[in-house]
């Protein structure tokens, strides 16, 4: 886990002049891990139920050639849906660790920051990602907590369009940040909220 220290120094070339850092943090590495991967797991099983049914033609074929020939076809396409589902649900076992490794090592490099104009998250990979969010930026705040005291502060939403062109929003946030009231209260300082 980075130290204080550490992370204020990841902050403080992203600095403009006459900027004040007012808080710094990371997320919680398993918080942030179950957040992710439960999002990419679910979305690979559907997408592999669904390329099992747009390939219905080629599944069925295979399965009618390991079945009698005295199968109905209500049996066949009841098979092919079973395969379908145990398709998604074995790859997306296989996968969920993958994705739960990524998404904790992804916490590791993560930093969240908060100054006097802006808030920032910083992903420090081979290249350095900055988000970047000023007063203008900021919408709804919105605090979710767990008993522990951490948890997610909601900020901002981002519009983007997807694969089939449809405009998508997704909520930016900090996961998983220890003492999470206290970094709404300086949220609602800072942008007057």
């Amino acid at each position: 886990m980075p130290t204080d220290s550490q992370l204020r120094l990841a902050v403080k070339p992203q600095l403009e002049p006459h900027e004040e850092l007012l808080w710094v943090g990371h997320p919680n590495p398993n918080r942030m891990a179950f957040t992710l991967s439960k999002t990419l797991s679910l979305g690979i099983c559907i997408s592999l139920i669904v390329f099992s049914y747009v390939f219905y033609d080629e599944i069925s074929y295979i399965v009618f050639a390991f079945t009698s020939p005295t199968s109905s076809s209500k049996e066949i396409e009841l098979s092919v849906i079973l395969i379908g589902l145990l398709i998604g649900c074995v790859t997306g076992l296989f996968l969920g660790p993958i994705n739960l490794t990524y998404s904790y090592i992804r916490a590791l490099k993560t930093t969240y920051a908060l100054t006097n104009k802006r808030a920032l998250i910083i992903i420090s990979n081979l290249k350095h990602s900055i988000q970047s969010y000023s007063s203008a930026d900021i919408g709804i705040i919105e605090r979710v907590e767990l008993k522990n005291g951490s948890g997610d502060l909601i900020f901002s939403q981002k519009c983007y369009k997807d694969s089939e062109g449809d405009w998508q929003k997704e909520n930016v946030k900090f996961i998983g940040v220890q003492k999470v009231k206290f970094v709404e209260d300086l949220f609602r300082q800072v942008f007057n909220k």
